[in-house]
């Protein structure tokens, strides 16, 4: 089965930075991130067509903006139109982004920044 745990290593074997599942967990590093899957739209009712989309929330250190964009923008363009890659036995035929650039969505109670990107994979 396709996981969001699957999709974290893939990530994290590619590009290096501290990565979770669904949340930060509690006393984990400034730099670091997480995916969660969000939905996405209907998988197909005749072929195995599925079109699950994620986000990952990036977190940077405090009065670290740029250094955290920075990482934000590299994630963004690892993804962002990758073609034919394969993740636990699923063919993923393209990943593209929701939206044109990273968002940034303000600071968590620490003052650290946070970013999001969410993409939209097709996958037989």
């Amino acid at each position: 089965m396709f996981s969001i745990e699957s999709l974290a290593e893939y990530l994290e074997n590619e590009v290096i930075y501290n990565y979770f599942v669904n949340d930060f967990p509690i006393n984990s590093p400034d730099q670091t991130a997480y995916l969660r899957f969000d939905g996405g739209y209907a998988s197909s009712e005749w072929t195995s067509l599925k079109r699950p989309s994620f986000q990952v929330i990036i977190r940077g250190g405090k009065n670290e903006g740029k250094e955290t964009e920075q990482k934000a923008n590299e994630i963004f363009q690892f993804f962002h139109q990758r073609k034919e890659f394969e993740i636990e036995g699923y063919r993923i035929v393209i990943c593209l982004a929701d939206q044109s650039v990273p968002f940034f969505i303000g600071k968590d109670e620490n003052d650290r920044p946070l970013y999001s990107v969410n993409f939209s994979l097709t996958m037989i």
